[in-house]
């Protein structure tokens, strides 16, 4: 998660929960020395910290929601209790009705081009009075899936924007361990009395 490059928004919680099933497997096992049971228990307090951080941010659960694979159904997987999966879901709405809902000018004025049919979601009618996200939702996911390649095969879906906007942030704006590097040769012990304005 560190490199810019790699991993995107919507891959930090998987991973989270990767290592924290690992981490609750080395901590309840009793075959390890103690001192290893341990560590592994004061990592999981430390990853619940930052794991914690993500509901500061509605970008985490909305990409989820929006990854073809994942949906609510990976939320339910994971073992969620449902008042979190409800809060995620409205999240979502909440962002499609603010930011991305077409008005009805733009109904109006937009002639919906004819596609072939490939899927359910390529004859979507969006001057149609059911909810996209709502149709998203209950629709089963697709394993298997590039979410990325995906949405971008979808160019007439009404929450195909909103999908390839959230979908491509990166989980970190720069390379860090790059970052501290160059910040040591910039501030180094020898001139700790730089001002932040001459940083």
């Amino acid at each position: 998660m560190s490199q810019s490059s790699t991993p995107l928004i919507h891959q930090v919680i998987p991973l989270f929960d990767g290592i924290t099933c690992a981490l609750d497997d080395y901590a309840g096992n009793i075959d390890y020395a103690p001192a290893v049971c341990m560590a592994a228990v004061r990592g999981r307090t430390m990853l619940n910290k930052y794991y914690g951080l993500t509901d500061d941010s509605v970008v985490y659960r909305i990409a989820m929601l929006l990854h073809p694979c994942y949906k609510s159904t990976y939320f339910q997987k994971a073992g969620w209790p449902c008042k979190w999966i409800r809060m995620a879901e409205d999240i979502l709405r909440k962002e499609w009705e603010t930011n991305y809902k077409p008005s009805m000018s733009d109904l109006v004025q937009e002639a919906v081009p004819s596609v072939t049919k490939n899927n359910d979601f390529d004859s979507f009618n969006a001057s149609s009075t059911a909810n996209p996200v709502d149709e998203w939702l209950s629709s089963s996911p697709v394993a298997g899936t590039d979410s990325l390649q995906w949405w971008t095969a979808m160019p007439t879906h009404p929450l195909h924007r909103m999908a390839m906007n959230f979908l491509s942030i990166p989980a970190t704006s720069t390379d860090v361990e790059r970052a501290f590097s160059h910040g040591r040769l910039t501030v180094s012990k020898m001139r700790h009395s730089l001002s932040d304005e001459s940083t």
